[in-house]
């Protein structure tokens, strides 16, 4: 007989590390709660590439004709902020809108896209990785390569050059779309100096339409159960 793997007793952060290549011996329902962590975390992303792409470049299309901006525009968005119980990282919900345009379910992450004339010069994920004293709680992170690939992302580089990117792409006329000023405490003087644009309104009238990847995983949605 198959011996099933209970993961009921294996400690949360665990649960990731020990799935891999054992999916064939565990139970459907612990196998469908996987993929379910893998997501939450940040290790499998729900959308593909080619889904990601399209979503940015139709909002940076909305934002352009309706702002009749035609100089930069930097988009930045951040991530949900990590939950911590006695030392330990748990599983976090991610926000809707990073997910929607990152496919990244990382905490404490942090999304910055430029684009030019309505074109989408470069992506930037900024994520501190983990000590190797959080991997020991954790778990091992994905590489680098692996999340510009999986987040359809040119670059990957740690808050500590969140500042200087900006100052790098910004002048007077750059257009700063951005959910909350409340996110960016640090920025507030840098933010102030430049023209600003809630990207919410955007955003509502991008995914009021929906695409074919959409349909179809809607579609899946409903059968499940």
């Amino acid at each position: 007989m198959t011996k099933c793997t209970n993961f009921l007793d294996t400690p949360i952060n665990g649960i990731a590390n020990n799935l891999q290549g054992n999916a064939s011996i565990i139970c459907y329902r612990y196998v469908i709660f996987s993929q379910m962590v893998r997501i939450s975390i940040g290790l499998k992303s729900p959308w593909s590439p080619t889904e990601l792409i399209r979503r940015r470049h139709s909002l940076m299309e909305i934002v352009t004709e309706k702002t009749k901006h035609n100089e930069r525009i930097l988009l930045i968005l951040k991530g949900c902020d990590p939950i911590i119980q006695s030392g330990v990282a748990l599983p976090t919900k991610q926000k809707s809108s990073f997910r929607y345009l990152t496919g990244c379910s990382l905490a404490s992450s942090t999304f910055l896209l430029s684009s030019y004339n309505g074109r989408i010069e470069n992506t930037t994920l900024f994520y501190d990785r983990r000590t190797k004293t959080e991997e020991l709680w954790d778990g091992e992170e994905m590489s680098e390569a692996n999340m510009k690939e999986m987040f359809c992302i040119d670059r990957v580089e740690p808050h500590s050059s969140l500042f200087a990117n900006l100052e790098k792409l910004s002048s007077p006329s750059t257009l700063v779309l951005y959910q909350s000023k409340d996110d960016f405490p640090s920025l507030s003087q840098w933010l102030s100096r430049c023209k600003m644009e809630r990207v919410d309104p955007f955003l509502d009238r991008l995914r009021l339409v929906k695409s074919r990847a959409e349909i179809d995983a809607m579609k899946r949605s409903s059968e499940i159960g």
